[in-house]
């Protein structure tokens, strides 16, 4: 992606110049953010919800669960991660709730695939 900035950068000058340069260098930012990072691990988690909250990205709505366990404090889902029943299952999750998730790794943020209360 640099190398077509560089072709880019040497054709043309003034006002056009600078014009492909920009959409050079746009296109490269948008192709290096829509890289999705590789699952790296899956693993099955039981506890209890200690916080819910949700958000929506991009039209999608996220759901983010604080739990009480040490090691897998934060959790989150979305409805393309999961089984339609178990989103559904998601959305009626209430603090005090005790669940059993499939989380899969994917950089630091731990997707729930599969989830059900307890």
């Amino acid at each position: 992606q640099l190398e077509s900035i560089k072709a880019i950068s040497t054709t043309g000058s003034g006002e056009t110049l600078v014009r492909n340069v920009r959409e050079a260098y746009v296109q490269a930012v948008k192709d290096a953010l829509s890289v999705a990072p590789e699952p790296t691990s899956e693993l099955t988690l039981t506890a209890t919800a200690l916080n819910v909250t949700s958000y929506v990205d991009e039209g999608a709505t996220h759901i983010v669960i604080r739990t009480d366990n040490a090691t897998y404090q934060w959790i989150e889902g979305a409805k393309e991660w999961m089984a339609l029943s178990d989103w559904y299952e998601l959305l009626t999750v209430k603090v005090g709730d005790n669940f059993t998730a499939t989380l899969e790794q994917v950089g630091s943020q731990y997707r729930i695939t599969s989830f059900q209360k307890n």
